[in-house]
């Protein structure tokens, strides 16, 4: 396994450096591996680690290759430029607000992602939110939100009908592109939360209608989008801090056979799996349960209690999964959607099992992880690491960064 250490590699980090001194800000930018080599021992755990900030945009270079000085002068110009020109203008950073007040992952990923940006642009960065009677009359954050980020709090909400031409507006998939803003000068983006593996034709839809795509993980990006024009953007969303191991979780033998299962896994299926469970033709003598109606601050215990977590089909990083493997849970997935990729998943292949798999599949998996969970635990400390240290607010702001100096880029070409 090598590092490449690449021209862009080299602008990315004085970019970083540029922007780190026009917005006075600490950034800490690493482009090593998340872990040594030599800590991939075994020849089943081998699989492709991801970098520390995986914003690898793919961009036609404007500098001759043989002329690296004259290179890095463009684009530090450029960063320069688009950082103080944005900053400088009217422009704002808009994000959709709409649905703050549900419970759930996607609000508050769009509440990590404006809070990225608001550290970028305090004075610049806003909600979006126009008031529906039929829904929300008055803009509203969950409090457990208020809690868990109360910064939140200090950035403003502003109408469609304060819209600005050059405006940058993020919105979730869900919501749809807007063609009335785009032609009003409006820069719309949606921003891709969850496998869109029944609509094929999504990310085309959305650049002709005028819109741009960015994706929240590695899977969307390269795979469910299916781009051929224009690659999506990349920003990662983190696991809620509080629900961070404190300290961080050692190895410790389960006492007892639980396995969690996703909220989203069909009924069907979890039938499958408790009787996987409770057959004698397995003797596993385990408890699969799901993972609902728990309160979220006891969400760490019940996750410590046990020993594997699974979901059929990754359709997103979906955050009851990466915070069960944080605190020592040991995931089991299908090749099915986002279950494949292991930029996302830096997991073992032999805990990856067939779409079609059966209880027959299930059981001697089930077997192997609990009778040698000691082994499995310490294969996933990669998993553990990109999800409990890499990913989080700092590393937003990063990708946010790049982000950024990439849109510049495209209206600067």
């Amino acid at each position: 396994m090598r590092l490449h250490a690449t021209r862009r590699g080299v602008l990315k980090l004085l970019f970083a450096f540029v922007l780190e001194e026009i917005v006075t800000i600490p950034i800490n930018i690493s482009y090593t591996l998340l872990v040594a080599p030599s800590l991939l021992v075994k020849e089943e755990a081998k699989y492709p680690i991801p970098p520390r900030i995986s914003a690898d945009i793919t961009r036609a270079s404007r500098a001759d290759e043989n002329d690296t000085h004259n290179g890095l002068e463009s684009h530090i110009n450029i960063a320069k430029a688009a950082v103080e020109n944005f900053r400088s203008s009217d422009n704002r950073v808009l994000i959709d607000g709409h649905s703050l007040w549900l419970r759930t992952g996607g609000p508050e990923a769009l509440i990590q992602l404006a809070l990225a940006f608001r550290e970028l642009l305090p004075n610049a960065t806003y909600f979006f939110f126009d008031p529906d009677v039929t829904v929300k009359a008055k803009f509203t954050i969950d409090p457990r939100f208020l809690t868990e980020y109360p910064n939140a709090t200090a950035i403003n909400t502003i109408s469609s009908a304060e819209f600005k031409r050059g405006d940058i507006l993020i919105l979730p998939e869900l919501r749809g592109c807007n063609t009335t803003w785009v032609d009003s000068g409006v820069k719309v983006y949606m921003w891709v939360l969850r496998s869109l593996e029944r609509r094929p034709s999504y990310h085309s839809e959305m650049v002709a209608a005028g819109c741009r795509t960015i994706a929240h993980n590695n899977y969307i990006r390269d795979e469910s989008l299916q781009w051929r024009d224009h690659r999506p953007y990349l920003l990662r969303p983190y696991v809620t801090p509080s629900l961070l191991p404190k300290p961080k979780v050692t190895f410790q033998a389960r006492t007892e056979r639980i396995i969690w299962i996703n909220a989203e896994v069909g009924g069907d299926l979890v039938k499958v799996l408790q009787d996987v469970c409770t057959s004698p033709t397995y003797n596993l003598t385990c408890k699969a349960q799901k993972i609902e109606g728990i309160p979220q601050y006891r969400l760490p215990v019940f996750y410590q209690r046990g020993t594997i977590v699974f979901e059929q089909s990754m359709k997103g990083s979906e955050r009851s999964i990466l915070e069960a493997v944080i605190h020592g849970n040991i995931f089991v997935t299908t090749n099915r959607l986002g279950g494949k990729n292991r930029m996302d998943l830096p997991m073992p292949e032999r805990n990856m099992l067939a779409s079609n798999a059966t209880s027959s599949d299930f059981a001697p998996v089930f077997r192997r992880i609990f009778e040698h969970y000691e082994e499995e635990w310490r294969d996933y400390e990669t998993f553990r690491r990109l999800y409990r240290d890499e990913l989080s607010h700092n590393s937003l702001v990063s990708e946010v960064k790049s982000f950024l100096w990439d849109i510049s880029e495209r209206q600067v070409a």
